[in-house]
């Protein structure tokens, strides 16, 4: 999956009539790891209520309203595939996954990817919190 720079984080959010600090733009490619997706829906809910910023980061709070659909998608699969939920239980827990079928599958969703030592992680912090507490 091509995730966005912040250079591009910093365009799309300037189309919406967003403008972003340094601050915040880090803090975005922090919680969401520039996820086409996931960006969108923040910079979305940024731009029509400024003041839900803080809510945004807070993975708890945001897995229960602005993600919410998006993540319960995967814990729905996860729910039907034993083995993929315990891969991304191994990754989010930091043991890492061996099982290439069930890392691909997972990169192939959007949820991992092989840092520049090749490990296995989480591609956002929103991903590792929230998977890491309804997986364990």
């Amino acid at each position: 999956m091509k995730t966005f720079t912040p250079t591009e984080v910093t365009g799309f959010a300037s189309r919406l009539g967003l403008p972003l600090d340094s601050e915040t733009l880090e803090r975005i490619m922090d919680h969401v790891g520039g996820h086409p997706y996931l960006v969108h829906l923040m910079l979305y809910h940024l731009a029509r209520n400024p003041a839900s910023r803080e809510q945004l980061f807070h993975t708890e709070t945001a897995a229960r309203d602005v993600f919410r659909d998006h993540l319960h998608r995967y814990l729905i699969q996860f729910q039907r595939d034993e083995k993929l939920a315990g891969a991304m239980k191994d990754v989010v827990m930091g043991i890492g996954c061996k099982d290439l079928r069930m890392v691909e599958r997972l990169e192939a969703a959007g949820l991992v990817r092989r840092d520049e030592t090749e490990q296995v992680i989480p591609v956002c912090r929103l991903y590792a919190e929230f998977f890491k507490k309804e997986l364990a």
